[in-house]
């Protein structure tokens, strides 16, 4: 089962739980589960930015030197901020373009990797490498959803 499936099972089983002070009804629950879409939707938002400048910068300047972990972008950068920093990046590529896409599976997938050893995780970048050539682009936007949403629920739980 996907993390994300097993987190987001969590969270609506533990959603009764977090009102514990107040009688739980279900427009309290349905407020709860509201609020978590609405958290969310927009922290996957910042995270396709966020992956989408890191894999950019890696792509223009070749490694990751001066540059926060996406993590830090993610978590400590203010939205606007980040997303001038990638309009400024991208040139005259745009944020829906192809190339910002594969930039966003580069970056979501860097992050998914960083725990593994240097090895392992060049060898994981080369397979993804791989399938960013090889895969049309609706593939990959179904890929980097994918990610970016384990991301978004990761970094929520972080949050807690």
């Amino acid at each position: 089962m996907p993390i994300s499936r097993i987190i987001l099972s969590l969270v609506f089983i533990s959603a009764p739980f977090l009102v514990a002070a107040e009688e739980v009804n279900p427009k309290s629950q349905e407020e709860l589960v509201k609020n978590f879409a609405e958290i969310h939707q927009n922290l996957m938002a910042k995270v396709a930015v966020a992956d989408m400048y890191y894999g950019c910068h890696l792509a223009k300047h070749g490694d990751d030197k001066g540059l926060d972990d996406i993590e830090t972008l993610i978590l400590k950068t203010d939205k606007d901020t980040l997303g001038q920093k990638l309009i400024n990046c991208l040139g005259d590529d745009k944020i829906g373009s192809e190339k910002a896409l594969n930039f966003g599976i580069t970056g979501c997938f860097t992050d998914q990797t960083k725990h593994m050893d240097v090895k392992v995780q060049s060898e994981k970048m080369a397979q993804v490498a791989k399938a960013i050539d090889a895969l049309g682009k609706e593939e990959k936007q179904k890929s980097f959803t994918q990610c970016v949403n384990n991301q978004a629920l990761i970094y929520l739980q972080s949050q807690e």
